[in-house]
């Protein structure tokens, strides 16, 4: 564990074999901490209610596009498997950015 960031399984050997699902979880964990930190220190929000906040900034941000998607309850949500959440969020920040005709 390094300054917050869990790393079981994960070592330097594992970076340096290239193992994709490890360097990605561990890509991950440096991504979720650097959001938190920022978040903390942008907002004064702490550790433990970022993923509170970025949560109903997501859900904000659905409904506010126009999306009829329901509200996830929360990052485990089993509806977030299929793209659907992350397809509408990403259509309320930058419409152009998906070609809904390759949606289905």
């Amino acid at each position: 564990q390094i300054s917050g960031i869990v790393t079981k399984q994960t070592s330097g050997m594992n970076l340096y074999e290239g193992n994709r699902k490890l360097i990605l979880g561990f890509v991950w964990q440096l991504r979720c901490k650097y959001i938190s930190n920022l978040l903390k220190t942008i907002k004064g929000i702490n550790a433990k209610d970022v993923e509170a906040f970025l949560l109903k900034w997501a859900n904000d941000k659905v409904a506010d596009g126009g999306s009829t998607m329901p509200s996830l309850a929360s990052f485990k949500d089993p509806s977030i498997r299929n793209g659907r959440f992350l397809i509408a969020l990403v259509a309320s920040l930058n419409p152009a950015a998906i070609d809904f005709s390759l949606v289905n």
